[in-house]
């Protein structure tokens, strides 16, 4: 071999090994990103059960609106992702690479978009279960009476 192929193997070599060592340190880093991503949504979760919101569920109604409340602040959270995510912010995209953070924003989309449609659907069944029968029938007579013709 000539000295000129040598050496443009020796820099091809290299630059395929930096290749390696940068998909690695990325590879690292995502993983990084996501565990603190998590550590919030535990810590989140940990806040709300520390905040009374486990003990007292007698009925059906009380553990639906409980867990409406944790996927109220779960799609709150992940609505502050989606803005941080696609922000541009230079340390985070030289980190993660804008690419990796589009695809991780269309996800969280779903996610958060779930969440709110099932806090909205917690809420509103956990109330109506622990709203009273005499009320309901109030209810009743009130819409009766408000959709009658004159």
């Amino acid at each position: 071999m000539t000295d000129t192929t040598q050496i443009s193997l020796a820099l091809e070599g290299g630059g395929a090994a930096r290749a390696v060592r940068g998909r690695r340190h990325r590879t690292a880093t995502a993983s990084a990103v996501w565990t603190v991503v998590l550590a919030n949504a535990g810590a989140i979760v940990w806040l709300w059960v520390r905040g009374g919101n486990v003990t007292g569920l007698h009925r059906a109604g009380d553990v639906l609106t409980s867990l409406g409340r944790l996927t109220g602040l779960l799609s709150a959270y992940s609505a502050l992702l989606q803005v941080l995510l696609l922000a541009r912010l230079p340390w985070l995209e030289r980190l993660v690479g804008f690419d990796r953070l589009s695809v991780w924003h269309r996800w969280n989309g779903h996610v958060c978009l779930d969440l709110v449609l099932a806090h909205v659907v917690l809420i509103v069944w956990g109330y109506a279960l622990l709203t009273s029968s005499r009320s309901r029938a109030r209810s009743r007579r009130c819409w009766a009476a408000a959709s009658t013709p004159a």
